[in-house]
């Protein structure tokens, strides 16, 4: 129709370039842009509105800029505030929050459309702190939130937790009676619920939504996998099937994980058969990821690989989904070599791929090996990210360089309980008993509480340090101030003290209390302090106890 045309003026260029934009056509749109400038037509507000809409799409920070500086140039966003949000919305899309809150405080106006869209842009990026912050500022600039409004920060609760904030918006959503025909706003605050843990307010709502979509089920399903209750997301999938609602791409990629959770092979493989039978396999790698990686969880290794091979895109996130399979079987070497093969196909490595591969490394204690992942951390600017540096940690404690280990942490800009954890582990492991409780010192001057696995990493210091007076006196210290959290770990770490002390019947009494889910770990210690101090007949004792309670654990023959 536009090329019929017998002439184009700037409503016509603008009304393609809009159609381009609405519809997702991002190069389009750009393209009808550039052709518009070449014909000589100056573009108005509604162009540049379209091409930053279309810029956002296509993550093109670099024209956003310009057109932003254009429209500067020609005073348009002192007079024109719906422009003045498309530019905060682009520059959200682009990941750009400084630059949309910059444009967000020059707008002459702050209607209830650029307060959304800056809410938007916070939750769409991961800020919930800010989206709430945000939202907390719109309320005391006395704007009153629409229904798109709602949908971002029940976001921003979900993601931050913040479960009272969001039960305060569900109170205001009915007194507005707001949830009787917006399904999205309802499907958003199911998900809020789940996120936070409330279950049953999320069941709730489910119940009490105007009709269930395929949004409404999946919801539902990823909100009882995300809780750990994945039987009732296979039941949930059954009764949705049964009301004649097809699955999507979302629906079976969360079916698939409870699958995994579950290790129900059998379910996994119908819901395979129907992913081919539909050909979504060939279309989205999103749901071969999630096969390999249910595949894996089920404890198969030859599925994952067939899966992998039959993708018809493989990226990071199949690659890594693959090398966790040989992680998750104990493969060690074979992740190792998958790593190396990744990279030598030109796939550049994420997070999740260096933590997998580095803790192969620390079971393999393939020092070099680890050395080497760690320079492709470094160039892959990874190195500022917690987990990674806490596997790092890790693999060089289970390397016996604590050195490396203590050298990390200490390069470490913010530590969490986990990076004190692992340090303190990586030291208690090699017999660094004097390093373990300098660590110990300094979570106490820098107010950093303790939790249970911090008190198995003091005991284990101490046992492998022989300090049996130490280790009894942190024992019944954290005893007295942290009783709670003691558990038969603990009790089988004081059961190896004694054991390494020689105080071999003290040790063997201690093992008696315990549960049989702790009571064969206790009983290895105990059987090696046996073999340290010559105690023949306690140790024929002690292993005849373990043949009974693990007739297959070979390390008790050998022992």
């Amino acid at each position: 129709m536009f090329e019929k045309l017998p002439m184009w003026d700037i409503v016509t260029w603008n009304a393609l370039i809009a159609g381009y934009a609405r519809n997702g056509f991002g190069d389009a749109t750009m393209r009808c842009f550039r052709q518009m400038e070449s014909a000589g037509i100056c573009p108005d507000a509604v162009t540049y509105t379209c091409i930053l809409k279309a810029c956002g799409i296509s993550r093109s920070l670099e024209i956003g800029e310009y057109i932003d500086a254009e429209a500067r140039k020609q005073g348009l966003l002192q007079k024109d505030n719906m422009l003045g949000t498309a530019l905060m919305n682009m520059y959200s899309m682009c990941g750009a929050l400084e630059k949309a809150q910059e444009v967000f405080e020059q707008l002459p106006v702050w209607d209830i459309v650029s307060w959304s869209s800056m809410i938007a842009g916070y939750a769409q990026n991961g800020r919930g702190d800010q989206a709430l912050k945000c939202y907390r500022r719109m309320k005391d600039a006395g704007a009153s939130p629409n229904a798109i409004t709602y949908v971002s920060i029940l976001k921003a609760c979900g993601m931050v937790g913040s479960l009272e904030i969001g039960e305060d918006i569900h109170a205001e959503l009915r007194k507005k009676r707001l949830l009787q025909n917006d399904i999205v706003l309802g499907n958003a605050l199911m998900d809020m619920y789940f996120k936070c843990g409330a279950v049953e307010k999320g069941q709730e709502v489910f119940k009490q939504l105007p009709y269930q979509n395929i949004v409404s089920w999946s919801t539902l399903m990823a909100g009882y996998v995300q809780n750990g209750l994945a039987y009732e997301a296979l039941e949930s999938f059954r009764q949705m099937k049964n009301t004649g609602i097809h699955p999507d791409v979302i629906t079976y990629a969360c079916i698939l994980k409870a699958c995994g959770i579950v290790g129900s092979s059998e379910i996994g493989e119908v819901i395979d058969f129907e992913v081919r039978k539909n050909g979504l396999l060939q279309k989205d790698f999103v749901l071969g990821n999630a096969l390999v990686d249910m595949y894996s969880k089920c404890g198969s290794l030859k599925k994952p690989q067939e899966v992998f091979e039959q993708l018809p895109v493989q990226d990071v996130v199949s690659w890594t989904a693959l090398l966790a399979t040989f992680k998750h079987l104990d493969h060690d070497k074979e992740a190792l070599e998958l790593f190396y093969e990744m990279q030598l196909g030109g796939f550049h490595p994420n997070s999740v791929t260096f933590i997998c591969v580095l803790d192969a490394c620390g079971c393999l204690a393939a020092y070099e090996e680890g050395k080497e992942v760690h320079n492709a951390i470094l160039n892959c600017g990874c190195n500022d990210d917690e987990i990674v540096i806490n596997a790092l940690i890790n693999m060089y404690g289970k390397c016996g360089s604590v050195r490396d280990a203590i050298s990390q942490f200490s390069l470490m800009s913010r530590r969490d309980l986990v990076s004190w954890n692992t340090a303190l582990s990586a030291c208690a492991q090699n017999g660094c008993t004097k390093e373990a409780m300098n660590l110990f010192k300094q979570m106490g001057q820098q107010e950093i509480e303790p939790n249970e696995v911090t008190f198995v990493c003091i005991l284990a210091a101490c046992s492998h340090g022989g300090l049996v007076e130490d280790g009894l006196r942190y024992f019944f210290l954290l005893s007295k101030s942290y009783g709670p959290l003691l558990n038969e770990e603990h009790l089988a770490c004081l059961t190896d003290l004694y054991g390494r002390a020689g105080q071999l019947s003290v040790a063997e009494q201690l093992s008696k209390s315990m549960a049989c889910e702790q009571l064969l770990s206790a009983l290895s210690s105990l059987l090696g302090a046996c073999k340290i101090h010559n105690d023949i007949e306690r140790g024929f004792s002690i292993a005849m106890c373990m043949f009974h309670l693990n007739p297959e654990n070979a390390s008790s023959y050998v022992d």
